[in-house]
């Protein structure tokens, strides 16, 4: 018949353009899902050190600004890295140095505008999230790992000058020629615990511990202090380890998927689950792309997109 194409015939002009449009679809939704799973998914991941990622136990401690010495320290535990942290210990007081924070050592990239960078000597607690080491005291103790200080020779180093920078040593090792705190002569130090901030390479802060504070008004020249009894806490919490986050409350959203949540704000926070999701395709679509900050045409787009070919098996999930 006149107008039907017999088999082995070329196709009609109309036929052509439809198969162009689906290979046209196709090829846009490729380049979409390509885009989305290799920038939305590892945004995430890059903002969670797997220092952070790896722990199972939490000493988070908050300022309202860099420049704030009056600082707030909570703990959280959680069983695996899988699980959400909970609460162990709620909101109490902390300070930092006389000066507040500055970003610490491989946390520098993160300061915004004229934010200050830790260096030695500037009385600034630093910024980051650090692994905590052994527990220190004037007492003996049968805590594993313990570091008993000894009045007239337990020292840490602090002269950027030295090999030994940024280690607690023995002064009759070091010499006299070396600048170094002789921690047997500071009675906050009679309990305290040791933050593994790697200063040493780039020189850039020494001798960071968690000790008895002088009082809730009074700074440190780098540290976090708290309440004695505290520290005894902080001691134990920290046995099997432990690591320390200190951060401006401004930074708090740069970790809002590995941190938990102390903003008390009423909106969900973001995670990462890969598993099948049952919410609609195009919804996905839709949160993912918002949260690229693409605006709304695009994730219009991608949702019929995706509606075309059939929806998407997993995706991020927001809760």
């Amino acid at each position: 018949m006149r107008g039907q194409r017999q088999a082995g015939n070329q196709p009609t002009q109309s036929e052509s353009s439809s198969f162009r449009l689906g290979i046209t679809f196709r090829t846009i939704l490729a380049i979409a899902l390509v885009a989305v799973s290799s920038i939305f998914v590892p945004a995430w991941g890059l903002t969670c050190p797997s220092l952070l990622q790896d722990a199972r136990r939490l000493i988070l401690v908050t300022a309202p600004t860099m420049n704030t010495l009056a600082a707030t320290v909570r703990l959280f535990e959680r069983d695996t890295i899988e699980t959400p942290w909970r609460v162990v210990h709620s909101a109490e007081p902390a300070v930092l140095g006389r000066f507040g924070m500055g970003w610490g050592q491989g946390f520098r990239d993160l300061a915004r505008g004229k934010e200050p960078l830790k260096s030695e000597g500037d009385m600034r607690t630093p910024a980051g999230i650090y692994p905590t080491r052994s527990t220190f005291g004037f007492a003996a103790s049968w805590r594993k790992g313990y570091l008993r200080i000894k009045a007239g020779d337990t020292i840490c180093v602090d002269d950027p000058s030295s090999p030994a920078y940024n280690t607690i040593t023995s002064r009759a090792l070091i010499g006299t020629k070396t600048h170094a705190e002789a921690m047997g002569n500071v009675k906050l130090y009679r309990r305290g615990l040791i933050i593994d901030y790697p200063g040493a390479a780039a020189k850039t802060g020494s001798c960071i511990f968690i000790h008895v504070w002088r009082a809730r008004t009074q700074g440190t020249a780098g540290c976090i202090a708290v309440p004695e009894p505290r520290v005894a806490a902080l001691q134990d919490f920290a046995e099997n380890g432990a690591v320390v986050a200190v951060l401006p409350e401004s930074a708090l959203a740069h970790f809002e998927h590995c941190l938990p949540d102390v903003t008390q704000k009423s909106g969900r926070k973001l995670s990462i689950e890969r598993a099948p999701l049952s919410r609609p395709a195009g919804d996905q679509a839709a949160q993912a792309a918002m949260f690229l900050g693409f605006g709304h045409h695009f994730p219009s787009l991608l949702a019929a997109l995706i509606d075309y070919s059939g929806g998407l098996s997993y995706f991020g999930r927001i809760i």
